[in-house]
């Protein structure tokens, strides 16, 4: 099983590590990469999922990075959406609907763009206080992506098994 991620810029994907870092330590949740899914779950050819990954790629590398704005951030009960950078703006949304051509797929009914931060993290108080921490750094900034990959993931393979098979930049 393969995802393509939309991975942020160096500089905030450091950010985003430290804050994971912490949440992994504070409440013994597992360790992944900052990324944004564009589609998860691929039963296709690797071969399939790397040449759509690189035709979408160099298409948004004709227009340079891709960005979206952090609307809010939310907690919910889900194991993979435990807590998000939830995500607005066409950016990211564009980036699904090119994947999905480029694999001859429809469109994923009710795609939501966000970024998790934590997986699995309990509700109660501590998730209530990291929301707020959240919100004070990113509520309303843009996030910045400079490339996408192409990854070992699904929610059947364990997360650290997760690895990216191959990279492509957003810029030409």
């Amino acid at each position: 099983m393969h995802s393509i991620w939309l991975m942020p810029t160096p500089a905030r994907a450091a950010r985003l590590r430290e804050i994971m870092a912490r949440l992994s330590v504070d409440h013994d949740l597992p360790e992944f990469e900052p990324h944004v899914t564009v589609l998860g779950s691929l039963d296709l050819p690797l071969a399939q999922v790397l040449d759509a990954a690189k035709t979408v790629a160099q298409t948004v590398a004709q227009t340079g990075e891709v960005s979206s704005e952090v609307w809010a951030v939310t907690g919910r009960e889900d194991f993979f959406t435990a807590l998000t950078l939830d995500l607005r703006g066409s950016g990211v949304f564009d980036l699904h609907l090119q994947a999905c051509a480029a694999l001859g797929l429809a469109q994923v009914p009710h795609f939501e763009p966000h970024l998790s931060v934590a997986y699995g993290m309990p509700g109660g108080g501590d998730k209530i206080a990291e929301i707020k921490t959240l919100s004070a750094e990113f509520l309303l900034q843009p996030l910045v992506f400079d490339r996408l990959e192409v990854v070992l993931s699904s929610k059947t393979v364990p997360i650290p098994e997760w690895r990216c098979l191959e990279s492509f930049t957003l810029k030409s």
